[in-house]
């Protein structure tokens, strides 16, 4: 693959979550008006569709579609892909309904939306939840089209610039930056413990250390101003987040924390790239307007529309009809 995907399979392999909410009660699915929305292009769906997932992560909305052919008797064979080295059958292995459902979509892993894996003309219906903005539109379009049978239809939710994902992720990713600069919170932190590391080297206990002593509590005045700092921004939950992970790291130096940080502080980097991929895939306004300047004249009953989740601004909602 042309470009890094570390950050998203490490995600994906290690997230209990069949979606990009790793908390919450959408982490295993969808519910609220996202799942009247799906269902209700899904209801509108020929029995015995070919339905593809496109940017599917570990697949809530292709076993979504999977729970909904089940219980309407839909017959629909469902395909997920995803750019990412997904393993859902392997992370789901004591969730024996998720699994149950998961072994009836057929995955594919590392593959890009614009290399997708279907002969021509051979999909009814494309979806995708956060995943389409990521890739090239001008290939990603093609290729949908591709597959998609004559009257074919693509849906998709894309991420809104204006949305409290996207404002969230933002205000992360900067807090995270931040941390990680030169002479930022977690490069501090990483040097305490390489401190408290050579005490432990010389059989000395870091807490009799004047140095690490020292060190520690100007550590400490560091994180009080962090959060002091951030306590009133958009930030703050991020930053909150970050103290009580390390606050066990800093209160009691043990042999081996040095090793137990530098994995943590590696997570950190991939979601960092995480939310950069992120933030840079949103769609403003101007995005959403030259989407629809750029392919208007071929593509079929093409709408980017706002869609609300719990009367807050959520996504854009994407669609239209290969005309063949």
């Amino acid at each position: 693959m042309a470009q890094s995907t570390e950050h998203w399979s490490h995600y994906w392999q290690n997230s209990k979550s069949l979606n990009s909410f790793s908390e919450g009660d959408s982490a295993l699915g969808y519910t609220g008006n996202l799942q009247f929305y799906w269902h209700d292009i899904f209801g509108r769906t020929a029995t015995g569709a070919v339905i593809v997932d496109i940017a599917s992560g570990n697949g809530a909305l292709a076993i979504s579609a999977v729970a909904f052919s089940e219980l309407n008797d839909k017959k629909f064979t469902v395909y997920a892909c995803d750019i990412a080295d997904v393993k859902p059958e392997v992370l789901f292995q004591s969730e024996p309904d998720i699994l149950a459902k998961l072994k009836k979509v057929q995955f594919y892993p590392a593959t890009a939306i614009e290399n997708l894996p279907f002969e021509n003309n051979s999909i009814d219906l494309i979806i995708s939840q956060f995943g389409f903005e990521y890739a090239n539109q001008m290939e990603a379009v093609a290729e949908c089209n591709r597959v998609l049978k004559p009257d074919g239809c693509f849906n998709a939710l894309i991420h809104h610039a204006d949305s409290f994902i996207s404002k969230d992720s933002e205000a992360g990713l900067a807090f995270y930056k931040n941390c990680l600069s030169e002479e930022g919170f977690l490069t501090q932190v990483e040097q305490l413990l390489v401190l408290a590391e050579s005490c432990w080297l010389k059989g000395v206990s870091p807490t009799t250390d004047v140095d690490y002593v020292a060190q520690n509590k100007i550590l400490f005045k560091i994180a009080t101003a962090l959060k002091a700092q951030y306590s009133s921004t958009a930030a703050a939950f991020w930053c909150d987040d970050l103290l009580r992970r390390l606050a066990p790291v800093l209160a009691s130096p043990k042999p081996g924390n040095l090793t137990s940080f530098l994995s943590f502080r590696h997570s950190v980097v991939l979601y960092i790239a995480r939310l950069e991929d992120q933030v840079n895939a949103t769609w403003s306004q101007y995005d959403r307007d030259n989407f629809i300047s750029t392919f208007q004249s071929n593509l079929a009953a093409l709408r980017v529309t706002p869609f609300y989740e719990e009367n807050a601004l959520f996504a854009w909602s994407l669609d239209w009809q290969n005309t063949g």
